[in-house]
């Protein structure tokens, strides 16, 4: 219930800020609560409606629509963690997300059993091997979005990303120390007595990562007014704009020479002209004209 409040909320943000990156994170947190739903299938087995019923017959067994829901997954985490350290997602990359996505349904459907099978059936070292490689493209995943966000943290300037990307390094540090609580509480008995139900990490890290969630969304109210900012946020991430370059080419939107500009700084003209040479730079353009027409692509 939490992550379905957290990611309705996140929707309606995304339609009245029209941030990019909320759009991945709503899809990142989508994808991950169709895969908590799956587990809870697993896990506690009660639900008897025959609405479920038809759709599970299908499949048998929902440890296959556990596997199966950590394709989304893998594919929204890495188009979420891209967008979050500022990198350009082109075509290559899209046939590569498609591939990783395609994988657990050909282990599944090619390697996985039809049907419950007990440990002296020959098939259940086949369903292991399948659901390990499963975990493992899902693992894989994971150490190379928070190895992308490591490298391109202090890259990160605008507001937004950097509060994110420092509470997802926080949620990635705590996975490591639940995971291990988690599996001694299963294989110590003083510990299994009293939680026989060990400590239920993947709900636990769930709630963690919609707690850091909600605390994104209300940083991103708090700076929510930079939305009626003259420079689009797309933009100012795309090009890693500073917050003064930000400044000067609101103003330049103003049609302000740069004299006009210093006096309103407070700067001489010569650090507004260098300011502008540096935004000119990196968005690749070589005049006013040009960087305008660029700036009103983004706000399209």
């Amino acid at each position: 219930m939490f992550g379905l409040v957290c990611a309705g909320i996140y929707g309606y943000l995304y339609h009245k800020l029209k941030i990019r990156l909320i759009k991945y994170h709503l899809y990142f947190l989508a994808s991950d609560l169709i895969l908590v739903f799956f587990l809870s299938l697993l896990f506690y087995d009660f639900l008897n409606i025959k609405i479920f019923k038809s759709f599970i017959d299908m499949i048998t067994g929902y440890i296959h629509l556990v596997l199966l829901a950590t394709a989304p997954l893998n594919v929204s985490s890495l188009l979420f963690y891209r967008e979050l350290s500022g990198k350009i997602t082109d075509k290559r990359h899209y046939i590569i997300y498609s591939v990783i996505f395609a994988l657990p349904f050909i282990a599944v459907f090619t390697g996985m059993p039809s049907e419950v099978v007990d440990l002296n059936d020959e098939r259940f070292y086949q369903m292991w091997l399948v659901i390990i490689f499963v975990i493992l493209i899902t693992f894989s995943t994971l150490i190379y979005n928070i190895s992308l966000l490591i490298k391109n943290y202090k890259n990160i300037s605008e507001p937004i990303r950097k509060y994110t990307g420092k509470l997802l390094l926080i949620n990635a540090s705590l996975i490591l120390p639940l995971a291990v609580t988690d599996y001694m509480v299963q294989n110590y008995q003083v510990l299994n007595s009293m939680f026989p139900s060990g400590i239920l990490l993947q709900p636990l890290t769930f709630f963690i990562l919609n707690l850091f969630s909600v605390m994104v969304l209300l940083h991103a109210r708090k700076i929510s007014a930079e939305k009626n900012s003259e420079v689009p946020l797309d933009f100012i991430a795309a090009y890693q704009i500073s917050e003064r370059e930000k400044n000067i080419i609101e103003f330049v939107i103003k049609g302000m020479q740069n004299k006009e500009i210093a006096a309103r700084l407070f700067l001489s003209p010569n650090t507004v002209r260098n300011h502008l040479s540096n935004v000119f730079e990196k968005a690749n353009v070589d005049s006013r004209v040009n960087l305008l027409r660029l700036v009103e692509k983004y706000r399209a």
